[in-house]
C-alpha cells in the first residue's frame, strides 16, 4: 500500500498534535526530573516509531510498530502520578484515528480493539479504587468515545477499500472489454483474409487463365475470343462487388460491437438503399452481450440482409432477437423467392464460421422465402 500525500500530511498533523499534548501532559504532571527524563525517553521512542512507520510499506512491520506504540502510551499513562492522565489518554484516540489510514483492514480491527481494551485498564483501576458516580461517567465517556472512533474509522476504511476495489474491477472490466473487442476485430480480419484467398483469389486466378486463353484464341477464333471477353467482364464485375464488400468489412464500424443500437443503424442503412420493408424487434428483456457476440450478431444480420436482397428479391424481411435460457436466438426471415436446393456459398459459409466460432449453431431453410435461425450462448465458452 503506497503512502499517499494526504496520509503523509495527516501523519505530520498527528505529530504536531502529539507534541502539543506531550508538553501539556508534562506540565500537568509537574514531575520530578527523573520521571520527566523517563517521559522524554519514552516520547522520543514513540516519535521514532511513528517516523519509521510512515516510511515503511510492510503491513506486518506496521502492525508491530503500532503494538509498540500502544505499549509506550500505556507505560506513559501508568507512570503518571494520577490514576488517569486524560491528556496521555488522548494519545489512544489519535492512534485510533491513524491506524485505519495506514494498515490493512484486518490488522486495523485487531489494533483498534487492542487499544480499546488497553485504554480501559486505567479506568477499571480508577473505578475499583474510587467507585463513585463521577469516575464511572468519565470512564463510560472515554471508553464509548474510543469505541465510536474505532467503529467510525474502520467503517470508513471498509467503505474506501470497497470503493477502490470497485474502481479497480471497473477499470479491469473496461480493459478486458477493449481487448475482447480488438481480438474480435482481428479474428474477423483473419477470416476475411481467408475468404479473399479462397473466393476472390480463386476467381481472379480463373480470370487470368481466361485472359491467357483469349490471347491464344484471338488469332484463330475472334468470335470465341469476344465471347470469352464478355464472360470475363461479367466475372470481373462480380469480383469488384465482392472486393467492395470485403473492403467495407476491413474497416469495421467501431459501434458494431455496442449492441442493439448498432443493429438498428445497420437496418436503417439497408432500408435507405433498398425498397424492402425490414421489421426488427427484440423480444423479452433487454439483452446485454459481450462485444464479441455483438459483432457476430451484427455480421450475421448484415450478411443475411445482403443475401436476401441479392438472391431472394423479397418485399419484407423480419428480424427478431430473443434471450431464451441464457442463449441468444436470432431469426432472419424473408418472403422472397426462396431456394429449393440450398447451396452454401461465400456468404452462408461465412455466417456459419462466425456462429460456430462462438459455440453457436445456425440453420438455413427455405419455406415461403428464406429463413436463418441462429442460437448463440450468451457467454462465449471458448477463446
Amino acid at each position: 500500500m503506497v503512502q499517499s500525500p494526504m496520509v503523509k500530511k495527516l501523519a505530520l498533523l498527528k505529530m504536531s498534535l502529539i507534541l502539543i499534548l506531550f508538553f501539556g501532559a508534562l506540565s500537568y504532571e509537574n514531575a520530578q526530573p527523573f520521571r520527566t527524563a523517563i517521559y522524554i525517553i519514552l516520547f522520543a521512542i514513540y516519535v521514532g516509531i511513528n517516523l519509521f512507520r510512515v516510511k515503511t510499506e510492510n503491513n506486518n512491520i506496521k502492525f508491530i510498530m503500532y503494538l509498540i506504540e500502544i505499549g509506550i502510551i500505556y507505560v506513559m499513562e501508568t507512570n503518571s502520578r494520577y490514576l488517569v492522565n486524560y491528556i496521555f489518554h488522548l494519545f489512544y484516540f489519535l492512534t485510533l484515528l491513524d491506524i485505519p489510514l495506514n494498515i490493512n483492514r484486518r490488522y486495523s480491527l485487531i489494533l483498534s480493539t487492542t487499544i480499546i481494551l488497553v485504554s480501559s485498564i486505567k479506568f477499571g483501576i480508577l473505578i475499583y479504587n474510587k467507585p463513585i458516580f463521577g469516575n464511572l461517567t468519565q470512564s463510560l465517556f472515554f471508553v464509548s468515545t474510543g469505541i465510536f472512533i474505532m467503529l467510525l474509522m474502520n467503517f470508513l476504511k471498509y467503505y474506501k477499500d470497497e470503493k477502490d476495489n470497485k474502481e479497480k474491477l471497473n477499470k479491469e472490466l473496461i480493459e478486458a472489454e477493449a481487448k475482447l473487442r480488438k481480438a474480435a476485430v482481428v479474428e474477423e480480419r483473419n477470416r476475411i483474409a481467408r475468404d479473399i484467398h479462397d473466393t476472390i483469389g480463386h476467381s481472379m486466378t480463373g480470370t487470368i487463365m481466361g485472359l491467357e486463353m483469349v490471347q491464344v484464341l484471338i488469332d484463330e477464333d475472334i468470335s470465341g475470343a469476344k465471347a470469352m471477353i464478355e464472360h470475363l467482364k461479367d466475372s470481373a464485375r462480380e469480383n469488384l462487388v465482392k472486393v467492395r464488400e470485403v473492403v467495407s468489412t476491413l474497416n469495421p464500424d467501431e459501434n458494431m460491437g455496442k449492441g442493439i443500437d448498432s443493429i438498428k443503424e445497420l437496418i436503417e442503412s439497408f432500408t435507405a438503399k433498398s425498397n424492402i420493408c425490414i421489421n426488427f424487434q427484440v423480444k423479452g428483456q433487454t439483452i446485454r452481450l459481450s462485444p464479441l457476440i455483438n459483432i457476430v450478431v451484427y455480421r450475421t444480420i448484415q450478411e443475411g440482409l445482403t443475401n436476401a436482397i441479392r438472391h431472394g428479391n423479397p418485399s419484407t424481411v423480419d428480424i427478431s432477437i430473443e434471450l431464451i435460457n441464457e442463449a441468444l436466438v436470432l431469426e432472419i426471415k424473408d418472403d422472397g423467392v426462396g431456394c429449393p436446393n440450398i447451396v452454401k456459398g461465400f456468404g452462408l459459409k461465412g455466417m456459419e464460421e462466425r456462429i460456430t466460432s462462438v459455440g453457436g449453431s445456425i440453420i438455413f431453410s427455405s419455406e415461403d422465402g428464406f429463413q436463418i435461425l441462429v442460437n448463440i450462448p450468451r457467454e462465449v465458452k471458448n477463446d
